[in-house]
């Protein structure tokens, strides 16, 4: 039996234990979630460029090498869109070439899986323009990756964390909302500035009767009114807000919720709103399901 079919194991092992510890240390930094599943099946992945390297050709160990991390990022942390994709995968490179290159050196210099015959280093004098070439590339990297890291602790310090509770027969629903300055909308009737929701967020905690009125076709109507005044109940918690979109005029579904507070810090701070649902992904890097109104920190302060 060969050295490589002896060791496979052990290389499966120690590549997958590694690939698992870069992504979670990579998540951590960009302060994305990685769930278990995502986890293995990104440590399985990983695991193909080892099992080329010992049955395949050289043109698909080279291959591999260059389209498994990106299945690696993908399957780790679902990411969606071009940027927040693009932003995992140059910090999984980062840091798999810093911290993974450098447990690589210390493992070959104390000479694990080698003799000290073999153990030997050489750079010829006509390739020291890698030297030069490979510093570039690690601070051009490190420059996008400082402006993202910017651009993200100003996010941090706009995200709050919410508690909504829908009130009877209803769950307290917990999100990370940012503060939105653009967001304007108000309750047409008390005036309350608006907390827009994700819908898909809010269902996890709405009651059953709310859940059963967002299933009518009242959305795309002109006049979506008639819908609540076929119900009393339904006109005490519900009303529709009007917005403009790019198709002209159309009309969001408010909540007015039993009570609403934020966290930021120590104690919670309790505030009025109407809770507007929209269908979309707000963030698609998942860091936050609502928008705040920018009243609602300013008069919830003011308030506590």
């Amino acid at each position: 039996m060969t050295g490589e079919g002896t060791y496979l194991d052990l290389n499966f092992l120690i590549n997958g234990g590694m690939d698992a510890f870069l992504l979670m240390l990579t998540g951590r930094l960009l302060h994305f979630s990685v769930s278990r599943i995502g986890l293995l099946i990104a440590s399985l992945i990983g695991e193909i460029p080892v099992v080329f390297a010992v049955t395949g050709p050289t043109v698909l160990v080279i291959f591999s090498k260059m389209v498994v991390p990106l299945l690696m990022v993908r399957a780790a942390y679902g990411c969606l869109g071009l940027r927040s994709c693009s932003k995992a995968f140059l910090g999984f490179l980062l840091v798999s070439a810093g911290l993974g290159g450098l447990i690589q050196a210390l493992w070959g210099w104390v000479q694990f899986d080698v003799s000290p015959a073999k153990a030997t280093l050489a750079l010829a004098l006509h390739n020291l323009w890698v030297l030069p070439l490979a510093a570039f590339l690690w601070w051009l990297s490190q420059t996008i990756w400082q402006r993202w890291q910017s651009e993200m602790f100003h996010y941090q310090a706009s995200i709050y964390d919410v508690e909504i509770d829908f009130g009877e027969n209803g769950d307290i629903l917990q999100v990370k909302a940012l503060l939105d300055t653009g967001n304007s909308l108000r309750d047409p009737l008390t005036g309350a500035p608006v907390l827009i929701l994700e819908e898909a967020a809010a269902a996890a905690a709405m009651p059953k009767e709310l859940k059963e009125f967002l299933q009518l076709p009242w959305r795309g109507v002109r006049d979506p009114w008639p819908f609540l005044l076929a119900n009393p109940d339904w006109l005490k918690r519900l009303i529709f807000i009007p917005y403009k979109g790019l198709g002209g005029e159309n009309w969001l579904l408010g909540i007015r919720p039993k009570g609403v507070c934020y966290q930021k810090g120590e104690g919670k701070t309790p505030f009025k709103a109407t809770v507007a649902l929209v269908g979309q992904v707000l963030s698609q890097e998942g860091a936050y399901q609502a928008l705040l109104h920018q009243e609602h920190v300013q008069k919830g302060a003011d308030d506590a």
